[in-house]
């Protein structure tokens, strides 16, 4: 059952407005900060490397995150993790390509790793981005790749790559998520890469989830 639609969904969580956007991004507006969680850069270099082709992916998710910051007159990026893909896909043309996209952004990009960026550090000075400790505390929130309840904090993460099935009597849909255990004090965001298998998760009498669908935030 749908309870609410809209093109973002805005929340009042440990005192803070945070914006839950169809780009798969949240919006913390007092810090003028986007949070967003898996990006998997290289994932197409990868698969490449071991002969598996995929289309081509990368320019299309760094150009829906520089229209998310124009939009926002964003002030900083905060990534939750996975950033990188595989140590085989950071080709130099990779990296180059990231670095010059990089270069065209007004905002400051920091990381909170995540399992897969075992090598963030090669190319996080390259690419003007700082790493954080794998679990980040600001204001009222932590920030973390791998979900858990960390005590007198809500905790924002990312690594599941929600999705929620929607069934009707003839047809099933499969949609990204953002997932929220308000007795836990947990969010879990959607994986910002397209590529990514979907994740399953407990849902419990405490869990919210708002899928997105046809450019809106629904409530489920």
């Amino acid at each position: 059952m749908f309870t609410h639609a809209a093109p973002s969904i805005t929340l009042t969580i440990a005192n803070e407005t945070m914006t839950l956007l169809p780009q798969r991004a949240v919006w913390w507006g007092r810090c003028k900060t986007l949070l967003i969680s898996d990006l998997h850069l290289g994932k197409v270099e990868t698969f490449a490397s071991v002969g598996v082709p995929l289309p081509a992916m990368m320019h299309s998710q760094l150009a829906t995150l520089s229209a998310l910051i124009s939009a926002t007159h964003c002030e900083r990026v905060l990534m939750l993790g996975d950033v990188l893909h595989a140590p085989a896909g950071l080709t130099p043309l990779m990296i180059d390509e990231v670095a010059r996209w990089r270069e065209q952004q007004g905002c400051s990009f920091a990381i909170v790793p995540g399992n897969h960026d075992r090598h963030i550090e090669k190319v996080a000075n390259w690419w003007n981005m700082q790493v954080l400790p794998d679990v980040y505390h600001e204001g009222p929130f932590a920030f973390t790749h791998i979900p858990r309840e960390i005590a007198g904090k809500f905790t924002w993460a990312g690594h599941v790559h929600p999705v929620v099935k929607l069934r009707s009597s003839s047809d099933t849909l499969k949609l990204w998520c953002f997932v929220m255990d308000e007795a836990a004090r947990v969010a879990i965001l959607p994986a910002f890469c397209d590529f990514t298998s979907g994740g399953r998760f407990e849902r419990t009498p405490s869990t919210r989830v708002f899928a997105i669908a046809e450019g809106q935030v629904i409530e489920v």
